[in-house]
């Protein structure tokens, strides 16, 4: 067992490799779900925004 962490002598690097790229996979996952939880708050303003502008054509006419 003690073999497979070692990995010879390319051990280092092997799991160097492996928490950069977990780390690249959590920094494009964190990214990702603040932009959609970002754009889903301007989405909902200006949803908000055009049921305000209709309601108040409603009561123009």
């Amino acid at each position: 067992m003690n073999s497979l962490f070692e990995m010879v002598q390319f051990g280092g690097f092997i799991w160097a490799s492996y928490a950069i790229a977990a780390l690249a996979l959590m920094w494009m996952f964190v990214a990702s779900w603040a932009r959609a939880r970002t754009l889903a708050k301007k989405l909902r303003a200006m949803m908000q925004e055009d049921a305000s502008d209709n309601n108040d054509n409603d009561k123009i006419t």
